[in-house]
């Protein structure tokens, strides 16, 4: 009786260490998030990444709201007293402070768009450009018969971008004609000729987000109009030109968003990240009443896939 009773003794005290072992093991980095603080709408996003960040992280995460007059000294004071593993920088604000950080400091970058510069410095993290895979293959089952695909961009800004573009469009049997242009003009001038050679369902426009060949107010609207009138396909990846008469969009699941990041940021600090990668966490918008003109067959269980719609019901 005294043996088997030592015995559960000795197997609840194994057993007790086991799982503090485990729990040690499981335990995930510690985290300091960098975003800025900004009035709604803005605020309620980013709140939702920061919200994605904690569910997915293991390890106590503290967050500090950035304005644009912050004293770098002060962010690194708070920096240094919380000692994190890894520092989370949320938005275009937090990357501007980065350059005041401790070049030690292990630093994930998301909510942000990035350049060939900033990935040329070694930045790490997740862009805001959706994902060239994602978006192609959504565009195969929206119009399947799309084989070409063209794309002027700027390539100081989107370069990286298209250069990993080409490779997912070999891969999927597309041909992506890419073309770099380093003013509005130049793509003014690259847009009329794509249109020239846009064959009737066979061919797409891929419009970038914020790429600075794009002009929003010229350009675009006259674009479109050129797509609606001659009924070629025309995708981005901004949202905004979804409501504007683009077929369709892909966007950021903000808090799945926030969890990728939290896995970017425990890989770091094993030493297993070091690059950046387009966004995956993706919802997407779409234009009934672009598909419907482009007779693209859109049934309504279909639709009840899509995050957004357009127009407005």
């Amino acid at each position: 009786m005294k043996i088997a009773i030592k015995r559960i003794l000795q197997a609840i005290l194994l057993g007790g260490v086991l799982l503090l072992s485990l729990g040690a093991y499981a335990q995930g980095p510690s985290l300091a998030v960098l975003y800025p603080d900004v009035r709604e709408p803005y605020r309620s996003i980013f709140q939702s990444i920061l919200d994605g960040i904690k569910d997915a992280a293991n390890g106590k995460v503290r967050s500090f709201p950035l304005r644009k007059n912050d004293d770098p000294d002060m962010l690194n004071s708070w920096i240094a007293k919380n000692k994190p593993e890894v520092v989370i920088s949320l938005g275009s604000l937090a990357k501007e402070f980065l350059p005041y950080l401790s070049p030690e400091r292990k630093v994930v970058s998301g909510a942000a768009l990035f350049s060939n510069s900033d990935i040329e410095q070694g930045m790490i993290g997740i862009s805001l450009s959706p994902s060239p895979q994602k978006l192609f293959v959504k565009l195969k089952k929206l119009a399947p018969e799309v084989r070409r695909i063209s794309v002027v961009y700027h390539p100081d800004s989107n370069g990286w971008l298209i250069d990993h573009a080409k490779q997912v469009a070999e891969e999927m049997g597309l041909v992506l004609a890419a073309m770099p242009a380093h003013g509005v003009r130049e793509a003014a001038r690259l847009y009329q000729q794509i249109l020239a050679k846009q064959e009737n369902g066979f061919d797409a426009i891929w419009l970038l987000q914020d790429d600075p060949t794009l002009d929003e107010i010229g350009l675009l609207p006259r674009l479109l109009s050129e797509a609606w009138n001659h009924e070629f396909i025309v995708f981005s990846s901004n949202p905004s030109h979804v409501k504007r008469g683009a077929l369709f969009s892909l966007f950021p699941d903000n808090a799945q968003m926030g969890k990728s990041l939290a896995r970017k940021a425990g890989l770091l600090a094993k030493g297993q990240s070091k690059n950046v990668e387009p966004l995956k966490d993706l919802l997407i918008a779409v234009n009934i009443r672009t598909a419907d003109h482009l007779t693209l067959k859109i049934s309504r269980a279909e639709q009840r896939d899509f995050d957004l719609i357009f127009p407005s019901k």
